[in-house]
Parts: structure tokens; sequence; C-alpha cells
């Protein structure tokens, strides 16, 4: 009984000098999860009062827009420049937008596309003859 209790601490030993060792290479990944967790709450978070003032300056914008075509006997053009800022653009704000990434490299969205083998072939002719 001596012999299994101490083959019992030994074998814990191992398994968590093991486990200790296995995730020695994701500790340095830990604080990037910690980095993009935060950056996500904090988003979450600005978009609690972002959407709401967003959705009352939008419908203002538009009610404004309204008035301003009525008023202007149906000048499309002034109503749209009320329109344009208040209806356009983001209702929710992301990650990319809050935190940018560094400079120096692209961001993901504008990356150069993957070449197209289609578009690298000429057609000879788009319409049969």
């Amino acid at each position: 009984m001596v012999k299994r209790t101490r083959m019992t601490k030994w074998w814990w030993l191992g398994g968590t000098a093991a486990l200790v060792l296995a995730s020695a290479p994701a500790m340095a990944d830990e604080e990037d999860t910690w980095t993009a967790g935060g950056k996500g709450a904090a988003t979450a978070l600005v978009n609690v009062l972002y959407i709401p003032a967003k959705l009352v300056y939008a419908t203002t914008g538009g009610v404004v827009g309204g008035l301003a075509y009525a008023l202007t006997a149906g000048d499309q053009e002034v109503a749209e420049t009320v329109w344009e800022p208040s209806v356009g653009g983001n209702y929710i704000m992301t990650t990319d937008q809050l935190f940018p990434p560094s400079y120096g490299g692209p961001v993901e969205s504008e990356a150069a596309p993957p070449p197209d083998r289609v578009a690298d072939t000429e057609p000879e002719s788009q319409w049969p003859e």
C-alpha cells in the first residue's frame, strides 16, 4: 500500500508537469485572447449607446429631409444633403472602427484579393457569332 501511494504521487507529479509543458506555447496567445475579449466587450458597450443615438439621428434626419423636400417644392438635391449623412453610414460600430489596426499593414478587409484565375484568361468573344 505504501508503494501505491508513492506511485500515485509520481503519476500526479508527471501529469501536472506534462500539462504545464503542453500549455506553455498557449500561454503566449492568452494575452491576445484577453485583449480581443476586452475589445469586443468595449465595442458592445459602445453599441449600447451608439445604436439608439444613430436611430434617433437617422429618424430626425429623415423627417427634416422630408420637410426640406416639401419646402423646396420637390428639390431632391436639398433633401439628399440632409438624408445622406443622417440616414446613411453605419448603424453598428465594429471593433476595427474603435480599435484600428496598427499602421504599416493592410486592414484585413482592404487586403488585396487573391488572383482570380478566370480574370487572368482573356475570353475569345463575349457574344457568340
